[in-house]
């Protein structure tokens, strides 16, 4: 009873699910942008490469996560993409690294050797989105940044180091750039944390995302990311195969659907009214006076 009872530790698991309301959970941010942005918020459930077939599909396309592992497939059909004048925005503290390849960029992370925590603290670069404070994530959470970038083509958009008793980047490392692709753009985040629910539903910091997403084209159709999550539900029945597959799926309920009329249909016929047959009773003390009667009558004595 006790161990039933005791209330739930909380789950620090880096989700990124729009389902999940744990903090590391963008059920907060799923539910703003969907409903700020209405039919210009599309959900994407299939990989990039199925779904950058349609040659029509224009807009953002947003992948959240703790990491992003496209193949080298993937990503030149992404960079194609964007290079046509789309945007690609990309957090997570880990990179492709087709990307970071072709992009001429380098990461490390961030520690300091007298503090054993890493909070983060963050910035913008930008003075109209800059604050005044920097903001303080108060969780230790791994600081990444950019060791190199291509400084002649690409922007920095944001800076972070670790927290250290004062609300102020000192050391600043960049953490959020933009880089310009053919006639797109592409944003790298190192950071994403900021879009999760525990930071969305602090007073303060809940100006990370918006600052962050300012980035995006308000015209823009945003392409929302659930392929490439770490907390993505994964269907583990033995029937996954057919049951998404339409043709299969309807092909299987007719077949469940055809065995219980059979049973119905065919048992009825089969299972009629059994009467009840009476068991023989012993006559044997009637049959004995029948035979002894006859001697009897004939006064065959003996």
């Amino acid at each position: 009873y006790a161990e039933a009872t005791k209330k739930q530790p909380i789950s620090w698991f880096p989700s990124y699910s729009k389902l999940d309301k744990i903090p590391l959970g963008t059920y907060v941010l799923h539910d703003l942008l969907s409903e700020e942005m209405g039919d210009r918020f599309v959900e994407v459930d299939r990989p990039p490469y199925e779904v950058l077939r349609d040659s029509t599909l224009r807009g953002t396309y947003f992948f959240l996560n703790n990491r992003i592992d496209f193949d080298r497939t993937e990503v030149e059909d992404i960079l194609k993409w964007t290079k046509k004048g789309n945007h690609l925005f990309i957090s997570a503290s880990s990179l492709p690294k087709k990307i970071s390849d072709t992009l001429l960029l380098e990461t490390g992370e961030d520690y300091m050797v007298d503090n054993m925590g890493s909070e983060p603290l963050l910035n913008f670069t930008n003075k109209k989105l800059k604050s005044q404070d920097a903001y303080r994530i108060q969780k230790d959470f791994p600081v990444h940044y950019f060791e190199e970038i291509d400084t002649l083509n690409q922007t920095v958009l944001g800076q972070a180091q670790i927290y250290d008793d004062a609300l102020k980047i000192t050391e600043p490392n960049i953490n959020f750039i933009e880089a310009p692709f053919g006639k797109g753009k592409i944003y790298l985040h190192l950071q994403p944390q900021i879009f999760s629910n525990f930071v969305l539903l602090s007073d303060h910091n809940k100006e990370l995302s918006e600052k962050a997403l300012s980035y995006i084209p308000k015209n823009h159709t945003l392409l929302w990311d659930n392929y490439y999550k770490t907390g993505k539900k994964i269907n583990t029945s033995p029937l996954r195969a057919i049951l998404t597959n339409r043709y299969l799926k309807w092909a299987y309920y007719l077949v469940l659907i055809g065995i219980v009329l059979y049973v119905l249909f065919e048992g009825k016929r089969k299972q009629r009214s059994i009467p009840i047959v009476k068991p023989l009773k012993n006559k044997t003390f009637e049959y004995t006076q029948t035979i002894s009667g006859m001697y009897l009558d004939k006064k065959e004595h003996h």
